[in-house]
């Protein structure tokens, strides 16, 4: 990374603009390093050298946004709050060098994010712990639904963070009747419907791991309970990365100060902004260019509008359970074919494809049962009923007992394979 850009945009009341846009961390300059490298000794020509920063890729997201903040201060504009993730050290440097404090508010997704990250590996790094990627899955959804529910509300927080372990394994002492169901009825049977079996967890030794994983957690409580997004952001520098690639290395020339404040002004005033800046200019609109625009806001507020209703919330989340199990259903049938460091394994992968399904056979009318046998038939599917799922079977095999005579075939599931199976 050559270079770093920062936006700080408005609260969503105020429609989620930039309002400072900071690309002033250039750590090279394209004319001086082909001056350097072909002109060796000699002085550059006179130009505009975007050259401003000599230390480490890590150390401009919170310079940039100090320099950010505090050319808002001198312009007037309070800065209170502000929401993004806690990879930086932006608040202690305002504290220290502006002796402002402010805010922070950590970013929803990245937090959980985080927590689920830490999650997979301490999956990946304890080979015999009793944690598959449906627990995982669960727990997921739990910590979720606790920060969707507690916001404003620091002492549910972390009481509901403190249950949320025990209650995985049917310790119900710390749960809150308002989230837990056997609270609500204790005289029913209460199932854990997305863990294996519908059963609690049982290992001891996953307990412990886990509740040392969710003390860090626990102790966050209080930022927790008031989370932000910075989905905004994200937003605006997708924008900036289809305007400036990081391939085509705009970083070294005043390019990309240009790119970055037009996707700003992309953001803030819509496709017209190409219109307003020719006219200011005393340059034509365009006849074509005008109405193009204008097409596209349209469309990009009816998608907009559009992406915000529940039906298609619930759209995304079907696309995105059929992805995964087109996923889980073609590696299955796959074997082993890409994994880290797969080459260097001294065990023998399963590198075998299950064959395709044969077209089904024309069988033909039985005459008499004079002398009749028994069929033996076994059937292997990908996992047991469980939610109302049906598994798919993924072998069938049988066996006459007269003759001997064996049948046996694959089918491609459509499923994932469970860890049982």
């Amino acid at each position: 990374m050559s270079v770093g850009h920062t936006f700080l945009m408005s609260k969503r009341e105020y429609g989620n603009k930039v309002i400072k846009t900071i690309v002033k961390h250039h750590r090279t300059c394209g004319t001086c390093k082909w001056w350097k490298r072909n002109r060796p000794g000699r002085k550059p020509r006179p130009h505009r050298c975007v050259w401003n920063h000599r230390g480490s890729a890590r150390l401009m997201e919170s310079q940039a946004g100090m320099q950010a903040v505090k050319e808002l201060l001198e312009q007037g504009t309070p800065v209170k709050t502000i929401e993004g993730d806690g990879d930086n050290t932006l608040i202690a440097r305002l504290k220290s060098e502006l002796n402002l404090t402010v805010t922070k508010k950590f970013d929803k997704n990245h937090t959980i994010k985080n927590i689920v990250a830490r999650l997979y590996d301490l999956q990946k790094n304890n080979k015999n712990l009793k944690i598959s990627s449906l627990v995982i899955r669960h727990l997921t959804k739990s910590i979720k639904y606790v920060f969707a529910k507690n916001q404003g509300q620091p002492d549910d927080m972390k009481n509901n963070l403190e249950a949320l372990i025990p209650h995985q394994f049917g310790d119900h002492s710390l749960c809150q009747p308002r989230f837990c169901g056997y609270k609500r009825k204790p005289s029913v049977k209460y199932l854990h419907r997305s863990l294996p079996y519908k059963a609690p967890l049982s290992d001891p030794v996953l307990r412990e791991k886990l509740q040392n994983l969710f003390e860090p957690v626990i102790l966050k409580a209080a930022s927790y309970a008031d989370l932000g997004s910075s989905q905004a952001c994200e937003h605006a520098n997708r924008a900036a990365s289809l305007r400036a690639p990081k391939h085509l290395h705009y970083g070294e020339s005043e390019s990309l100060d240009f790119r970055v404040k037009a996707s700003a002004a992309c953001i803030n005033e819509g496709r017209n902004y190409l219109s307003e800046t020719f006219k200011r200019h005393g340059l034509s609109p365009g006849s074509f260019t005008v109405p193009y625009n204008s097409k596209k806001d349209h469309e990009r507020e009816k998608r907009q509008k559009k992406s915000k209703l529940p039906e298609q919330k619930l759209r995304r989340l079907k696309l995105k359970e059929e992805r995964i199990t087109s996923k889980g259903a073609c590696e299955a049938t796959e074997g082993a074919s890409y994994e880290s460091e797969i080459s260097f394994s001294e065990q023998a992968e399963d590198i075998e494809r299950i064959p395709d399904a044969i077209p089904k056979p024309l069988f033909t009318a039985v005459s008499s049962l004079d002398n009749p046998t028994f069929v033996i038939i076994d059937l292997e599917t990908t996992d047991l009923i469980r939610r109302n799922i049906i598994p798919h079977i993924v072998q069938i095999a049988a066996k006459e007992h007269r003759t001997q005579t064996s049948f046996n075939r694959y089918i491609p599931p459509q499923l994932p394979m469970s860890n049982e199976a």
